[in-house]
């Protein structure tokens, strides 16, 4: 069995969806960009020591952060219950109580998925999201194309909208 960093159980053989695009932008802010851009600021001698010390202790923690915790961000389905692995919370749901999965705004993301769930509530999921401009790239279904592949897993049919 594979073990989230939550300690939830997840078997190896379980589907962990979520935007590729998304994860691939996600796993090179956090390990490489990020840290070497804190890195070169802290050489330059601006600001304060403070500062400067503070932005080390960045580019040390961003890719331990990556590690632990958003390496492990998406959504499977099995077992009867929807596993959602967001950034700062895990969410199990009975598949009983989900009704269909969604791309939609969110409080951040023009464009992220999201579990609603029959009683009216719903669940943005961190790691399905369209990474490209909505007004540039209209056309770019990335975040729905994970989408669809999750309304099918839990048996939702349907193309989700643009």
């Amino acid at each position: 069995m594979a073990r989230y960093a939550d300690h939830s159980l997840v078997r190896d053989d379980v589907t962990v969806h979520r935007s590729p695009q998304q994860a691939t932008a996600v796993r090179f802010a956090c390990v490489v960009a990020g840290p070497v851009l804190l890195v070169a600021y802290a050489l330059v001698p601006i600001g304060s020591a403070g500062m400067r010390v503070a932005a080390l202790a960045a580019a040390a923690a961003l890719p331990i952060v990556y590690a632990v915790r958003l390496r492990h961000a998406g959504v499977s389905v099995a077992d009867g219950m929807v596993h959602v692995v967001n950034v700062t919370r895990t969410v199990d749901v009975p598949v009983g109580d989900v009704d269909r999965f969604t791309v939609g705004p969110g409080r951040f993301f023009p464009r992220i998925g999201t579990l609603r769930l029959r009683d009216g509530s719903a669940i943005h999921i961190w790691a399905i999201q369209s990474t490209l401009n909505q007004h540039v790239r209209a056309d770019d279904r990335g975040a729905h194309d994970v989408v669809d592949e999750l309304n099918a897993a839990i048996g939702v049919g349907g193309r989700e909208a643009a």
